[in-house]
């Protein structure tokens, strides 16, 4: 009691004190020279974060030093590939519809055609023309020979033209064809049969400017989508193209067949049902061209109608996806402008 009294109550306990009633003595966990070094890390981040930016940003100016000239190459990466994209094909004459130089798919097709196909036809049209004649046969009597020698000259005159269309199916849709291909060379004859042509000199200029102004990490995100895209769009548009020709080659192939069927009223509706596919498929290269031809002029006005970098360069990715889903759906909007 006398030890524990003669203690001051604020006086400070030094180590050994503490050690001997079982107390410990907390330790930092960072020497002197430690702390100061945090606390002047401290001031540095704080510095950079607010106060220095209304000075000078040099970590900013580097990484601007090494995006902007990425960003801007990316910009003529999406250009030279816009312009890459050629409809020329569209305009090939219909034996050169894949190429130029021969036209082994031609003959190969029009081969088939005046072989097996017609030999199918003419099979069809000798089935309507045995319908047609126990149709007659069942109408007529003992006071019905008259009329009934006039049906038979009739369907003779029917069996002649039908046989006519059989022989020059391959003809008719050629002509069908080169019909609406010469509607295609005229949009060639404005656009160039190229993208090169659509997207001018200032617009190249006004797709840099709205690339490099704004953000730089969303004008490397966005050019970097657009890339994807452009390379989407010359895959895409030389697929339309191609399928394109394949479904005119194989229409043509089976056309005596299905021009067959418009000499029966049961079958009229199949016959009409392929010539409008045909004509719908023929107008999808005329939609393909369009489009083409557009698509500058609509780049060119979404970029003059705002100022906004962002906003351009969303109306540009924007541009493109319709552009892809046009090409995708030039054949429904081709069979929609026929009536379906």
């Amino acid at each position: 009691m006398e030890n524990a009294s003669m203690v001051k109550p604020n006086t400070p306990l030094d180590e050994q004190s503490l050690s001997i009633i079982g107390a410990t003595v907390p330790r930092s966990r960072f020497s002197p020279q430690q702390l100061c070094l945090i606390a002047l890390s401290v001031i540095a981040l704080a510095f950079s974060l607010f106060a220095a930016p209304a000075f000078c940003d040099p970590l900013g100016d580097a990484i601007g030093a090494v995006v902007d000239p990425i960003v801007s190459n990316g910009v003529d990466n999406v250009i030279d590939n816009l312009k890459s994209v050629d409809t020329g094909m569209l305009t090939h004459s219909f034996k050169h519809i894949f190429s130029e130089k021969d036209t082994v798919a031609y003959k190969a097709i029009k081969g088939d055609a005046q072989t097996i196909a017609s030999v199918c036809g003419y099979t069809v049209l000798a089935i309507v023309f045995l319908i047609q004649l126990v149709q007659i046969a069942n109408k007529l009597d003992g006071n019905a020979a008259v009329p009934g020698l006039k049906e038979v000259i009739f369907l003779l005159i029917f069996f002649v033209v039908m046989k006519v269309i059989i022989d020059n199916a391959v003809p008719i849709c050629e002509s069908i064809y080169n019909f609406v291909n010469y509607m295609i060379e005229q949009i060639g004859s404005t656009s160039g049969n190229s993208l090169s042509n659509a997207i001018s000199s200032s617009d190249h200029q006004k797709w840099k400017d709205s690339f490099t102004n704004g953000d730089m990490f969303a004008n490397f995100i966005t050019v970097a989508f657009m890339e994807l895209e452009s390379f989407a769009v010359q895959v895409v548009t030389y697929f339309a193209i191609l399928a394109r020709g394949l479904q005119l080659y194989l229409y043509t192939l089976v056309s005596p067949i299905a021009l067959t069927f418009l000499g029966s009223d049961q079958t009229r509706a199949w016959g009409v049902g392929f010539c409008k596919s045909y004509i719908a498929m023929c107008l999808a290269g005329l939609i393909i061209a369009a489009t083409v031809l557009l698509i500058g002029p609509i780049c060119s006005s979404v970029l003059g109608a705002t100022d906004n970098p962002d906003a351009q360069k969303w109306s540009l990715i924007a541009v493109f996806i319709v552009y892809i889903v046009a090409l995708a759906k030039s054949g429904s909007w081709a069979r929609d402008i026929l009536g379906g």
